[in-house]
Order: structure tokens, then C-alpha cells, then sequence
């Protein structure tokens, strides 16, 4: 994957969790809102089984692609995005309690 993807998928869910954090401000709430939306498109929590739902899901097929044609790689576009619960976890100040399995990875 082109470096300007993962940019833009980190980037992105920048934006929403900050927005998320200023809408909490603003109207005195308890929780974060959107948070089914950040899970949805920024976690594993997200991922619908393989299909092309969110931009985990695309790497993720985007990898077993390019492992059928290049089978000596190891997960070149999962690492690009492996870091991507911990910054989530980080912008949001929440531990998400997901569970990444290494088949996936």
C-alpha cells in the first residue's frame, strides 16, 4: 500500500476522535460520542468478516492477494497498520478491549 493510504487512515481517525472529544465538551457528556463509528471504521472491533467494510479489512485482503502472488512476504501491509489499536486507544483514553487474532495479523 502507498504510504499516503496509511497516512490518510491515521489522519482521519484523528479528526473524528477529536471531534468526538470537543462534542463530549461542548454538551457535558459522560461518554465519548461516536464511538460505534470510531470502533466501526478504526478497529478490528469493525472488520466484517473479510468483506471490504473498512480500511482493516481492505489491507487485510489486499495481503492475502499479494501473499498468493508473492508468497515469501510477511504481512508487508499489516505492518503498515499494526499500531493502529494503540493509537486509537491512546486519542480516545479508553482501553478497548478487542481481541486481535494472530491469524489476522
Amino acid at each position: 500500500m502507498r504510504g499516503k493510504s496509511t497516512y490518510k487512515f491515521y489522519r482521519n481517525a484523528k479528526k473524528l476522535i477529536n471531534r468526538a472529544h470537543k462534542t463530549k465538551r461542548k454538551k457535558g457528556l459522560d461518554k465519548i460520542p461516536y464511538r460505534k463509528k470510531i470502533y466501526k471504521l478504526y478497529t478490528d472491533i469493525g472488520d466484517n468478516k473479510g468483506k471490504l467494510s473498512n480500511f482493516i479489512s481492505y489491507a487485510k485482503q489486499a495481503q492475502i492477494k499479494f501473499d498468493s502472488i508473492s508468497p515469501n512476504t510477511n504481512n508487508i501491509m499489516m505492518n503498515q497498520i499494526k499500531n493502529r489499536k494503540k493509537y486509537v486507544e491512546k486519542r480516545l483514553g479508553i482501553k478497548i478491549h478487542t481481541k486481535i487474532r494472530t491469524r489476522d495479523i
